[in-house]
């Protein structure tokens, strides 16, 4: 829900850097593809739980990703390859960084998280199979932004807070963090199956 309102905010400042960036001739689809060695950078600390770089690190990958199409504005190179590539990168991108979580010990929690944002994602291309649709935003919690909000989030309460302590029971913030963004994409899920469904039953 908030990426829409994001993007608005600030739109013109990203196509600033990205027509900067731009006038050095770089390939804007190899330029996306750079924010996969820097989602590996990212994952690699998340594993050895340096979480200040691993954020800096995720910090640079979402920020990249937010540029790239300015990028290719700026050059007048924006083809529909482009951004089915660039929609496919920020799949892998998140992908890389859950795997940090995985092997640093979260791997259940890691696990809900990157099935519920896949499931999430996959509501609306596979409505487009059933009846046409346009390509407007969806209304539902746990998108791409918001996940990325409560993770930063999570891991910089982390630094200072290892661990809460719920009803006696002591757990990782971390893992607090994972389990609460995987439920938040599960409702998310069900908010766009319903949303389907009255697009669906509406043609």
């Amino acid at each position: 829900m908030l990426g829409p309102l994001l993007r608005d905010r600030v739109k013109k400042y990203l196509f600033f850097i990205g027509k900067a960036i731009g006038k050095t001739g770089i390939n804007p689809n190899l330029f996306s593809l750079m924010a996969l060695p820097i989602a590996m950078c990212a994952a690699y600390f998340i594993y050895v739980q340096d979480y200040v770089l691993a954020l800096c690190f995720i910090a640079l990958s979402s920020f990249w990703d937010s540029i790239d199409g300015s990028v290719a504005k700026s050059q007048n190179r924006v083809t529909k390859f482009g951004n089915y590539l660039d929609a496919m990168l920020d799949k892998y991108v998140e992908v890389i960084i859950y795997f940090g979580f995985v092997v640093s010990g979260f791997a259940v929690e890691s696990f809900l998280v990157i099935v519920g944002s896949l499931i999430l994602s996959y509501a609306k291309p596979r409505t487009a199979i059933v009846v046409p649709i346009d390509n407007h935003d969806w209304p539902a919690i746990g998108e791409r932004v918001d996940r990325l909000l409560l993770l930063v989030i999570g891991m910089a309460a982390s630094i200072i807070y290892p661990a809460v302590e719920i009803m006696s029971y002591q757990m990782s913030t971390i893992s607090l963090v994972l389990y609460f963004i995987a439920a938040i994409v599960l409702i998310g899920g069900v908010q766009r199956i319903l949303y389907a469904k009255k697009i669906i039953e509406g043609r």
